[in-house]
């Protein structure tokens, strides 16, 4: 994780992306090249019972309208940390939520592995019970 390519960088905590709010982000065109791995890393939060990540319906696009089937594209999601039976395959499903550990330091991170290169131009999350401060790294 720490030789990752930042792609996008938010520096408002909380702000960037309110809690239960849903963001698209484009990847700047200069930015958008072909990766096997993408992730988010969190940096911050805005939460009272101590630092944790909490991220759910994370979508990569690989052009405006179309979003990567995580379903069937055979890649493994991984997690710096996680609750039990809040593992990082929930961060990539309409249903399911990541967390990360709760009182873990931060950054923590939730990365999907493709098994073949892929081109995201666009990223959507939505923020889970607390406001997050983000990069989107591969």
């Amino acid at each position: 994780q720490d030789s990752w390519e930042i792609l996008v960088n938010h520096e408002d905590s909380g702000a960037a992306m309110a809690v239960g709010k849903s963001k698209t982000v484009r990847i700047p065109p200069g930015q958008a090249r072909s990766f096997t791995c993408y992730g988010l890393r969190i940096k911050e939060t805005v939460e009272a019972k101590g630092p944790f990540a909490a991220v759910s319906r994370l979508k990569f696009y690989t052009d405006p309208g179309t979003k990567v089937d995580f379903s069937s594209a055979n890649g493994l999601p991984q997690a710096s940390t996680q609750l039990e039976g809040r593992g990082p395959e929930n961060a990539f499903s309409p249903g399911g939520v990541w967390c990360s550990k709760s009182k873990e330091p931060l950054p923590q991170s939730v990365w999907y592995v493709f098994p073949q290169p892929v081109t995201a131009v666009a990223y959507s999350i939505k923020a889970r019970g607390v406001g997050i401060a983000v990069d989107t790294s591969v």
